[in-house]
């Protein structure tokens, strides 16, 4: 068990209470247990290490990947049995189960002297299959009582929202919850030695002169523990208030530290010098915190002396990342929507958007007030909240060819939250009704990207640059 604190660290109370549950292979395992928390809490990736530690046999079932009830039931089958899908046996299932009833009758046929765990993951997807699958996964071992089974669901949302609506019955909860400061910081550390490998791989591929190749190789080196403690601290101190889920934040760490390292195995500062180091690094943190989940990448060189725009983002990653992005059409001019809603004020709507707006006059007082500097820009202050009522009204301002307002549009804005570059204010479940509000966020230099891949200039519908 403390091999698993050490790769695992924080999560003391949770395994204590799965060790009370699965600890004990001679006793009978609960029929089902829940376990709740937030994303990036490492609950799968704990549970699934313990159940190797305990050497209990189980199948780990992602439910997105089952669409019908047969592929679920024989995914199952096969993990249990420890049958693996091979040429040998031309790809066949260790049993066909195209029914609950010949599901159950194969559980009954395998091994009874061990002990066996069924994980299902995104379990609240298998009502999308069959209604009656999770409440038979549930009460598992009173289906198969010939060996000892049991059923875990691992979940964000509370299991309320299912107990007692569809059929299912009171289980046993776990909370995982969310890591300290402290547990954090345990996790980033195990990154060092990942750190300096990616940062000796970055010099070796930017330097042509071997002299300074060496020279800079030799700094990397001699870099101690304190140095990369004294970054995750920074980097902690500054993350940290906006984002728990740990695997986010071991992307942002790693994506960051060559920015963070550069002046030092350039020579320009020592790694002592903290203030120095943290001036540094405030304007690519504050960009890295307005694209937070959007894994815009930052490849930096050591050689370059422009690997950053003015807005603190490598401007050839972005273009690459803006390639990547597979979105539809319409989906590109809702997001361009949603990023001039974000950061244009609702006033200026009518005079952006509207061709004939009227004339305004030029009176002093505006002059004075359009004269801010870049600090008050909105693109620099940050996003703003909208509603769906305005981002659709732009939508179809900046949108040449006329689009009808069907369920699929708002399928598309429901498909940009999932994939981050829009979040909730408030209002997640009412996107139909219109009350919901949203901000967006990406940064002008992804956004504008993405215009070009569309033909449309953002910068020109931006008050910042007007």
């Amino acid at each position: 068990m403390e091999q698993i604190l050490e790769e695992f660290p924080g999560r003391e109370s949770y395994l204590k209470e799965l060790f009370q549950l699965y600890g004990h292979q001679s006793h009978s395992f609960p029929s089902s247990v829940f376990i709740s928390g937030a994303s990036g809490t490492g609950k799968t990736a704990t549970l699934l290490r313990f159940l190797d530690h305990m050497d209990i046999v189980y199948a780990y079932i992602d439910c997105i990947e089952c669409y019908t009830s047969k592929m679920y039931f024989e995914a199952i089958v096969n993990s249990l049995s420890g049958h693996k899908l091979s040429p040998n046996n031309n790809f066949e299932n260790y049993a066909n189960c195209d029914s609950a009833e010949d599901f159950v009758d194969t559980l009954n046929g395998i091994d009874s002297n061990k002990s066996y765990v069924v994980v299902l993951k995104n379990f609240d997807r298998l009502h999308d299959i069959e209604a009656n699958i999770l409440p038979i996964m549930m009460r598992l071992n009173q289906f198969v009582p010939t060996i000892n089974i049991s059923c875990i669901l691992i979940g964000s949302q509370t299991l309320l929202n299912y107990v007692g609506k569809q059929g299912l019955v009171p289980t046993i909860t776990i909370q995982c919850d969310q890591y300290g400061k402290t547990d954090l910081l345990k996790i980033l550390m195990k990154q060092i030695n990942h750190l300096r490998r990616s940062m000796a791989e970055i010099i070796n591929e930017g330097d042509s002169d071997e002299e300074l190749r060496t020279k800079r190789l030799v700094i990397l080196s001699e870099l101690d523990e304190r140095f990369f403690i004294g970054y995750f601290n920074i980097f902690l101190d500054t993350f940290f208030a906006i984002c728990r889920n740990a695997k986010e934040l071991v992307y942002l760490s790693n994506a960051n530290f060559p920015i963070y390292c550069k002046p030092v195995i350039d020579g320009d500062t020592q790694e002592n010098e903290l203030r120095k180091l943290w001036e540094h690094m405030k304007l690519p943190f504050k960009m890295a915190m307005n694209s937070i989940y959007c894994r815009v990448e930052q490849k930096n060189t050591i050689n370059s002396t422009k690997d950053l725009d003015h807005n603190g983002v490598v401007m050839s990653s972005t273009k690459a990342e803006v390639q990547k992005l597979e979105l539809p059409h319409y989906t590109k001019f809702l997001l361009i929507a949603a990023y001039l809603a974000s950061h244009n004020d609702a006033k200026i709507d009518k005079r952006l958007f509207v061709k004939h707006h009227g004339k305004q006059k030029k009176r002093m007082q505006n002059v004075r007030s359009n004269a801010v500097v870049s600090e008050k820009f909105s693109t620099q202050i940050g996003p703003k909240s909208f509603n769906i009522d305005r981002l659709l009204a732009i939508f179809y301002a900046i949108n040449d060819t006329k689009v009808s307002l069907t369920s699929d549009l708002l399928v598309q804005i429901s498909n940009l939250v999932r994939l981050k570059y829009l979040t909730f204010v408030s209002g997640e479940n009412n996107i139909v009704d219109g009350s919901a509000r949203l901000q967006c966020n990406v940064t002008l230099n992804f956004i504008s990207m993405v215009g070009k891949h569309v033909g449309f200039n953002v910068r020109q519908y931006l008050c910042d640059f007007m």
